[in-house]
């Protein structure tokens, strides 16, 4: 617990806003600024708090009690934040007895039902905290929907989500219930919510970012065509904010839903992309635009491989090597590229073992298409080992000197056979000549 507020002023907690004020005045003729300069910092930090209504509500919620009830108030927070549920859940009801239900402290008891599993008790303290708090939170709502979706009561969880959302206008209500969905798989749900809520609610207040996730959760119920309809909806929405928040929603967007079943979507997302970031340049810095550019336009050659080696259908490894090695170069993840290495080796050296040199020329050959553009160290380590790998321009200069000795051994030894080769040629053919001139 932090200073009290009503202290600093020296005022109760049942004073009127009038009261504060005067004591405000009072408080600053005590303490003036040019003199007592911390302490104005607390006075007035504790009566820009006090003299808010909603602020104050809010601070009153866990603070200015007699101070048996406020130990027993922090004292139950404290444990419920080390995890000691038990402990702290009987701090809060001797709390809620001294002190009556303050909404709150009702939600977080709730809350420690719910973490038991006994939601039907979290719901019902969660219909009190409704009833009696003045100021609606956001956490409060997101927890009565996500009560009312584990007691399966759907007419409930429609009529509160449609509250939520003409309180604090916000998509991501309806996103928490599809996530919820999702996890249990329920796609005609997640259909349902999507098309019946978010779709109208977008296209009537849409953002950049509520597109770019509508169009996430469409790729992943499978409705591709749509999924890249509001993805390209985001990249044209014009915005008076910054652009370059813009591209980074829509390009972690990308990074997301990119698939091989989808990479014939994205390549139609990719094309309106450059030709946004085009349009924008005189919008944004020169580092930015070649920056942007340069990312959609290597993500976009990716992405058209991707929809073409799709249809030879090859092993699933190979083809979750490609996926993460492309991601991996656009949005780095040290540990999904090291797994990805480790399968990609296993399966090849199978391949080895089996004495299926085609397969194996054939998947280099894929990997080659993949990397000609966008340097992989992990694929260049394949390549020095199966052979196949077109390096660089500037790495092919210095190929000659950084040959291995192993490798350079071997050159030597072909060289020396040569040599040796062409000798006893010429031998035998000076011995054939000196037998026909004998």
């Amino acid at each position: 617990m932090g200073e009290n507020l009503y202290e600093v002023l020296e005022v109760s907690k049942k004073a009127s806003l009038s009261e504060i004020k005067k004591a405000y005045a009072k408080m600053l003729r005590k303490y003036p600024p040019e003199k007592y300069s911390k302490e104005f910092s607390k006075i007035n930090s504790a009566y820009e708090i006090l003299s808010d209504k909603e602020q104050r509500y809010e601070y009153d919620q866990f603070n200015g009690y007699d101070s048996n009830a406020q130990v027993m108030l922090d004292e139950g927070l404290k444990l419920i934040k080390e995890g000691e549920l038990l402990e702290g859940k009987n701090r809060l009801i001797s709390f809620i007895k001294l002190e009556g239900d303050v909404p709150s402290v009702l939600h977080e008891l709730g809350k420690i039902y719910a973490e038991e599993e006994n939601y039907t008790k979290a719901y019902n303290i969660q219909k009190k905290v409704f009833e009696k708090s003045k100021y609606l939170t956001y956490s409060q709502m997101e927890w009565m929907l996500f009560y009312l979706y584990k007691l399966d009561d759907e007419e409930d969880l429609k009529s509160y989500l449609k509250k939520g959302i003409l309180k604090f206008n916000d998509v991501n209500l309806y996103f928490n219930i599809v996530d919820l969905y999702i996890e249990d798989r329920n796609y005609e749900q997640v259909r349902e919510i999507l098309f019946e809520n978010v779709i109208p609610f977008l296209n009537k207040r849409g953002s950049v970012y509520g597109f770019c996730e509508l169009a996430k959760y469409l790729f992943r119920i499978k409705e591709i065509e749509k999924g890249s309809k509001y993805l390209t909806q985001a990249i044209n929405l014009e915005i008076t904010s910054d652009n370059n928040e813009k591209l980074e929603l829509i390009k972690g967007a990308i990074i997301e839903i990119l698939d091989f079943e989808n990479a014939n979507a994205i390549v139609i997302c990719l094309e309106e992309l450059i030709s946004y970031i085009r349009d924008i340049k005189s919008e944004i810095s020169e580092e930015d635009y070649k920056n942007n550019l340069g990312w959609a336009t290597i993500i976009f050659s990716l992405v058209k491989e991707m929809a073409i080696v799709d249809r030879d259908n090859f092993h699933k490894t190979l083809k979750k090597f490609l996926l993460a090695s492309v991601k991996k170069s656009i949005a780095i993840d040290e540990e999904l590229k090291e797994k990805m290495d480790e399968e990609l080796i296993f399966y090849l050296e199978k391949l080895k073992e089996e004495y299926n040199i085609e397969k194996i020329k054939f998947n280099l050959g894929i990997l080659e298409k993949f990397h000609k553009e966008l340097y992989s160290i992990d694929a260049k380590y394949l390549f020095d080992k199966y052979g196949g790998f077109i390096p660089y321009e500037g790495e092919a200069k210095n190929k000659k000197t950084n040959v291995p000795k192993n490798k350079k051994n071997r050159r030597k030894s072909k060289n020396k056979k040569k040599k040796l080769s062409f000798f006893i040629c010429l031998v035998i053919v000076i011995i054939i000549a000196l037998l026909r001139f004998l």
